[in-house]
């Protein structure tokens, strides 16, 4: 069933649409835009989207789950979603998206990010596939391109792990835990007391 409407802000600014019925949605088949002021076409879709499209490029989106995302003209844009998370995106494609509990996630549009979360905790991935995590205990965690990574604890005790998996323990007497890609073994002796 075909369907027209007329409405707007003020006489100057009417928008005229076509619709199609189908199955409880809409679909917009055509659209007019009149006037100066306030031009803009809306779309529903049969998922329960609504999509307002102004002229200057700009745009709400609002789904059925109560997610809206703002689009400016620029490209940037503001999305909030009904659990509370909200992602700021920017022109270049990078984005801060805070979640409820208070973690803010930075992501650049290189691909590197920075998550911080509420308990002090900080992780840091490069775009090359590195990275370093920081504990709220202060442990330490540097991650690299290769898979290999080094651990450092707030008691001295530093971890390395190779990329062949193999990997050693190096605690804070001196003494050290080896264990080789094989799955084989070893301890030295660290300074005695």
């Amino acid at each position: 069933m075909r369907e027209a409407w007329t409405f707007g802000k003020n006489k100057s600014a009417l928008i005229s649409l076509t619709a199609l019925l189908v199955g409880g949605g809409c679909l917009v088949t055509d659209s007019a835009l009149a006037g100066t002021q306030g031009q803009s076409s809306v779309t529903k879709k049969s998922d329960g989207t609504e999509i307002v499209k102004n002229a200057n490029g700009s745009s709400v989106e609002t789904r059925a789950d109560g997610t809206k995302i703002v689009r400016n003209a620029d490209k940037s844009s503001v999305e909030t979603r009904k659990n509370g998370t909200q992602i700021v995106t920017n022109p270049d494609g990078s984005s801060i998206e805070v979640l409820p509990n208070g973690t803010k996630i930075v992501r650049n549009a290189d691909g590197s990010s920075m998550e911080m979360r509420k308990d002090h905790t900080t992780i840091v991935k490069n775009a090359d596939g590195s990275g370093e995590d920081t504990l709220p205990d202060g442990t330490t965690i540097t991650r690299n391109r290769d898979g290999s990574s080094v651990e450092k604890k707030k008691d001295g005790t530093v971890i390395v792990v190779n990329s062949d998996h193999s990997s050693e323990q190096i605690n804070p007497d001196g003494s050290k835990n080896i264990t080789n890609a094989d799955g084989s073994k070893a301890f030295i002796k660290g300074r005695s007391k």
